[in-house]
C-alpha cells in the first residue's frame, strides 16, 4: 500500500461519517473557521465538535453540511456523501 492510510468503509452515523470529512480537512481547528469565520479558531473548533458529537444539542445547519459535502468532495473524501 502506498503512503495514503486505508479509508474506512463503514460508519455509526452520520456525525461519524462527517468527523471523516473533518478529519480529511485537517480536523476540527482547519475546518471550523470556515464554518464560523466570525469566531475565534478555539470558539469555532469547540462548536464543531460539539455539532459532531450525537450526545450534545448543538447541530450543523444544512447549509453546513453541504459546505462539508463539497470539501469532502474536493478533498477526495467521500465518506459523509457515501453514508447518506
Amino acid at each position: 500500500m502506498s503512503g495514503q492510510a486505508q479509508k474506512r468503509l463503514f460508519f455509526e452515523d452520520i456525525n461519524d461519517a462527517l468527523r471523516e470529512v473533518v478529519q480529511q480537512l485537517g480536523g476540527a481547528k482547519a475546518v471550523g473557521p470556515m464554518l464560523w469565520p466570525e469566531k475565534s479558531v478555539e470558539q469555532a473548533q469547540m462548536l464543531l465538535l460539539a455539532c459532531l458529537n450525537s450526545e450534545r444539542k448543538e447541530r450543523l445547519t444544512p447549509d453546513q453540511v453541504l459546505l462539508l459535502l463539497r470539501k469532502g468532495r474536493e478533498a477526495d473524501c467521500h465518506a459523509a456523501i457515501n453514508y447518506i
